[in-house]
């Protein structure tokens, strides 16, 4: 199936959603409320019964509208898993799949997510987006603990006789002297005098 066409059933099923939401939201007010039908029930019984009869056709509607959503919602999931098995092929293993969930939710609660908002995530691609987030926060505090080794490590001489201080020292009022010798100036005989 092409992205075009998928984008397409996407939205169409978005659309029938959203109808269908109408509806419950329509269907959740009954035509008459309960101090309404009681006066009925006293003043005009015939009228009573209609509304009643109302009343129950309106909550056998609901009901088939909530079963209605209810289905739409676990075809939109069933296709969502199935999409989130091509992105995150790892999936396909049921223990790896179950492993790296629990560690995913985990992870988005440390980031601040409720169950509420991590139980709504029914896009395949959200959660592959999360999912890379937690892999590359794994990453960097694994290379911050890599960092952390390598900066403890001991220091590396060269090979050789070492240098040491005096080694330095020499070698400075050595390079004096020779400029000394050459130029004649006083700064160069304060500066020889100086590394003496």
């Amino acid at each position: 199936m092409n992205e075009a066409r998928e984008a397409e059933l996407e939205q169409e099923r978005i659309k029938y959603s959203t109808v269908l939401q109408q509806m419950e939201q329509q269907l959740s007010q009954p035509p008459i409320s309960e101090v309404e039908l009681n006066n009925l029930k006293e003043t005009d019984p015939m009228a009573y019964y209609e509304k009643r009869d109302q009343i129950r056709e309106h909550q056998t509607q609901l009901a088939a509208v909530k079963q209605e959503q209810e289905v739409v919602k676990a075809r939109h999931l069933a296709s969502q898993q199935e999409k989130l098995v091509d992105l995150i092929p790892e999936w396909k293993n049921v223990e790896t799949a179950t492993k790296e969930k629990t560690q995913l939710v985990g992870y988005l609660k440390t980031q601040g997510f409720s169950d509420q908002d991590i139980n709504a995530a029914t896009d395949a691609r959200i959660v592959n987006m999360a999912r890379k987030a937690q892999l590359f926060d794994n990453l960097q505090s694994k290379k911050a603990v890599i960092k952390k080794k390598v900066n403890a490590a001991p220091k590396m001489i060269k090979s050789g006789q070492p240098k040491g201080n005096v080694d330095v020292k020499d070698k400075q009022r050595v390079d004096a002297w020779k400029k000394l010798q050459k130029s004649g100036r006083k700064e160069d005989a304060v500066n020889y005098l100086l590394n003496k």
